[in-house]
């Protein structure tokens, strides 16, 4: 698995209590999929020829399901076409007794077909479903993860919940808005300019709580 995974457990954690839901792993199989990201690299044929092949390496990540809403993402998409430029290598001797490598425990085997976790209908992940709908039209997927990074919170970590909410007149098109300073236990003086530190602080929920006269 990539990092980004990690990040999109975070998000859906994230959103999901912030918006009154309560998580499961039914929601999000129901908003999730398995993504294999593949690698094709540059191989010379037996004529001598260069071609392109795909081979025995690659990651898993999470991605929204296709026909949903989501969130505009905020990541690099990309390889870079000098990646294993980055790399550092470490030369591992062989054991003297068993003449292996120690690192070795097995073989790799192969990939095989990509995961699938299939989900039911349930009304409650409908709400999830609605909530996306809303949430893609005015924050992006930066936005939201600069909202917990400011908050300190790490939402896939257990025993945070938020016990309070701002009034409904001033939710975020029909998004629910947390008591951030609240929960948190944050000042708008420190916290706001962390937010400025991240560059971007015109869009989330937790900016926009500050900004909005009380």
């Amino acid at each position: 698995m990539t990092p980004t995974s990690v990040v999109r457990l975070n998000l859906y954690m994230w959103l999901a209590k912030t918006c009154r839901l309560t998580p499961s792993a039914e929601g999000f199989a129901r908003a999730f999929r398995v993504h294999y990201q593949s690698k094709k690299i540059s191989v010379e044929s037996t004529g001598g020829a260069e071609i392109s092949a795909v081979p025995q390496y690659g990651c898993y990540t999470f991605a929204f399901h296709k026909n949903l809403p989501s969130p505009v993402p905020a990541s690099k998409n990309k390889w870079a076409n000098d990646w294993s430029s980055y790399w550092f290598y470490h030369k591992v001797t062989l054991d003297s007794v068993m003449r292996t490598h120690p690192l070795v425990v097995d073989h790799i085997s192969d990939l095989g077909d990509v995961p699938k976790a299939s989900s039911n209908v349930r009304a409650e992940d409908e709400a999830l479903l609605a909530l996306l709908r809303k949430l893609s039209k005015t924050f992006s997927t930066r936005d939201l993860v600069e909202e917990f990074v400011a908050c300190g919170c790490f939402p896939v970590r257990a025993g945070w919940s938020i016990s309070s909410w701002l009034a409904e007149d001033r939710w975020i098109e029909g998004i629910p808005v947390p008591d951030f300073a609240t929960v948190f236990n944050l000042r708008s003086d420190r916290e706001f300019s962390n937010m400025i530190s991240l560059r971007r602080c015109n869009a989330s929920r937790f900016c926009l709580q500050f900004l909005l006269p009380r």
